[in-house]
């Protein structure tokens, strides 16, 4: 017995720059929490997680300006 495909929802009217902005802080707060906790982080063998939030920081920023751009080139 085979089910027919259902159509697709339709997508969700949202704001790329506001997504990508709030993961951005996101990232940054997880930064702060991270380089204050570096002494927990390096006994424990996680200091990986400092470049990770720092580099998912920086990909945020950039992410941010490539959305913003491009909207502006869309209006």
């Amino acid at each position: 017995m085979r089910r027919s495909r259902q159509p697709d929802p339709e997508p969700l009217e949202v704001d790329p720059v506001r997504v990508v902005a709030t993961a951005t802080v996101l990232w940054a707060v997880a930064l702060v929490v991270a380089l204050l906790n570096l002494s927990r982080l390096r006994a424990g063998g996680h200091l990986w997680w400092v470049p990770a939030c720092a580099f998912g920081l920086l990909l945020g920023l950039w992410g941010t300006y490539v959305c913003r751009r491009r909207r502006s080139r869309a209006a």
